[in-house]
């Protein structure tokens, strides 16, 4: 765990035999990475009289950003990210479950969240927004004592999850998000999905959205079927994607619901200009096979030559 300076702590190990560096024995961290793999786990840290923004999960120790709260680097945060003022005052222990918009939410702090959630399922639940998909998990995890704020808080005794090695979604973190179908009951259907934005025809051009009202006619005449998730609960998106062979979808949030699929079927990722590694990342994790498209070359293709592109 890094820090922009040193901070008194607690740590818990979940697993002794990944255990990778003692702390010293006055518990002071400082900025060696003792987490030498992307697989690797860290520990469960309780942090004293620290202050938290529930809706980002950033914690401050003084006048320090502890840089485990994000995925960002700590001098990258201080830009937008200004130091708590003012702060209520919370007793005993607390976990947070920030949201930074669904795809962050999902790869990256819902993970953590579980894991640290699971070592202390009594602890104070802080969620950072009422979003429906925070909601959702809150109630999915059977979690009882939450509440919502947004305003900044200085926690008694603040508990979380260390990243892995360079904040990347790893196995590790998909285990974690699997442990939610649980309670679900999951289809052995050969579904192919088409994942559909409310406000596909708003701007994202960068992500060939332009394109969209053709190529999703060519996609719904080879029988994808249409999908609006941000409509649907936690636990319908969990079961509905588990019964797809093929999920197609725009350069979006909505395709990190891959994690939900069965191993060895196939995601389609359709962009323009925009190109991250991010959604080929999460399939390689999952043993997904992963195709990304250029919209406008899809749109130029012949019948033949389209239903070749997205064939199971």
């Amino acid at each position: 765990m890094t820090t922009t300076g040193s901070v008194a702590i607690s740590t818990h190990q979940l697993r002794p035999e990944q255990f990778l560096r003692r702390i010293n024995n006055n518990h002071q961290l400082n900025r060696d990475n003792y987490k030498r793999s992307l697989n690797s786990k860290g520990y469960i840290v309780s942090l004293f009289d620290s202050k938290l923004n529930p809706k980002t999960g950033v914690i401050w120790s003084g006048k320090a950003i502890i840089e485990e709260s994000s995925v960002l680097l700590a001098h990258k945060l201080f830009r937008w990210e200004p130091a708590p003022i003012f702060s209520q005052k919370l007793t005993g222990v607390s976990i947070n479950l920030p949201d930074n918009a669904f795809y962050h939410f999902l790869i990256e702090d819902l993970p953590r969240f579980i894991e640290a959630f699971n070592y202390n399922p009594k602890a104070q639940v802080i969620i950072g927004s009422k979003s429906k998909y925070l909601l959702d998990v809150v109630k999915l995890l059977k979690v009882q004592d939450y509440l919502f704020l947004d305003y900044p808080v200085q926690c008694q005794e603040l508990m979380f999850s260390e990243k892995s090695l360079g904040g990347i979604f790893n196995k590790a973190d998909h285990e974690l998000l699997n442990s939610l179908k649980g309670n679900i009951k999951t289809s052995h259907g050969r579904r192919k999905l088409l994942i559909i934005r409310s406000d596909s025809d708003k701007g994202f051009l960068d992500r060939g959205i332009r394109y969209s009202s053709v190529l999703h006619k060519k996609l719904e005449n080879l029988g994808f079927e249409k999908v609006f998730l941000e409509k649907l609960s936690v636990s319908e998106q969990i079961s509905l994607i588990n019964s797809a062979d093929m999920l197609v979808g725009f350069h979006g949030a909505g395709l990190a619901n891959m994690i939900w699929m069965k191993q060895d079927t196939k995601v389609f990722e359709i962009t323009e200009t925009r190109f991250t590694s991010h959604f080929e990342h999460i399939a390689t994790i999952c043993n997904i096979k992963f195709n990304r498209y250029i919209a406008s070359e899809l749109v130029e293709l012949t019948e033949s030559q389209f239903k070749r592109k997205f064939s199971i």
